[in-house]
């Protein structure tokens, strides 16, 4: 059985209205420490409010740390996709996985901006944080893993800002990060 999507996720579409993804406010890390990565394009999950979304290809395990310091606001830590479906480069056998999927919300508060970053795609069990735990930045969140709707091992990562729009189904829009400079 399965639950209800996170609310940083897109559920109808046809009553979106695009906006291309605007610069964060805020300044982020990145939320892992390796340095063999690439970043896939062209995900069909990168629409309307993921449209900002960075897709990082990174092996299952890798440890998924927070880009910034925040407060945890969703947690889901239980999915797994079957490994007879994990076919590398097929989205196909994971559709029904969709809203089978580990994240991890965090809101992150600054003067007058909040911000919000979502990861997603971790293995299940790997988080050890609940709703309302405060998190530090550069602090283990999880480890990438199979859960939702994926077709290889990455972590999804989005950074939103809740913004009403005319629709009241879409009250957010993903943001194109602000990176900290990396030394």
């Amino acid at each position: 059985m399965s639950r209800p999507l996170s609310r940083f996720t897109c559920h109808n579409l046809k009553d979106y209205s695009f906006v291309k993804p605007y610069l964060s406010q805020l300044t982020y890390c990145l939320p892992f420490n390796s340095q063999n990565y690439s970043i896939e394009t062209g995900s069909p999950a990168h629409v309307g409010p993921h449209s900002g979304a960075i897709d990082f290809l990174l092996p299952p395990n890798t440890p998924v740390l927070a880009a910034l310091e925040g407060l945890v606001i969703e947690v889901i830590d239980q999915y797994s996709i079957p490994f007879f479906l994990r076919i590398k480069g097929s989205y196909w056998p994971t559709r029904l996985f969709r809203s089978r999927m580990n994240y991890i919300t965090l809101h992150h508060h600054s003067q007058q901006t909040d911000e919000f970053t979502f990861y997603a795609h971790l293995k299940k069990h790997s988080t050890q944080f609940k709703v309302g735990d405060q998190v530090k930045s550069g602090e283990l969140l999880g480890y990438t893993g199979w859960s939702g709707w994926m077709d290889k091992p990455h972590l999804h990562f989005v950074i939103y800002t809740e913004k009403v729009k005319q629709f009241t189904n879409q009250t957010h829009e993903s943001l194109t990060p602000r990176w900290q400079n990396q030394s």
